[in-house]
């Protein structure tokens, strides 16, 4: 969920962005556990590469309702709850 918020959030993101949010926030993700994350992403038709190492939002109406719902709010709740351990 996190990688698909900070995607919407900046409308176009590469690995390096990713990892950059999260190492802003002192949270470890490796750069392999964000390569399944992404497949699995791209895989479902969330997000699109649309340039070497870097992703979108596949769907318009997906990335409206997302940019509807506070996304930095939501990013921050997920993210607490990942350091929480839940």
């Amino acid at each position: 969920m996190c990688v698909m918020l900070i995607t919407a959030m900046r409308e176009e993101a590469s690995r390096q962005d990713i990892l950059r949010e999260f190492k802003e926030r002192s949270i470890p993700l490796k750069r392999t556990r964000l390569d399944q994350l992404l497949r699995f992403l791209i895989d479902f038709g969330v997000l699109k590469a649309v340039k070497l190492n870097s992703y979108k939002i596949w769907s318009g109406y997906l990335y409206e309702s997302i940019m509807n719902q506070d996304p930095q709010s939501l990013l921050e709740d997920y993210l607490e709850q990942g350091r929480q351990g839940r």
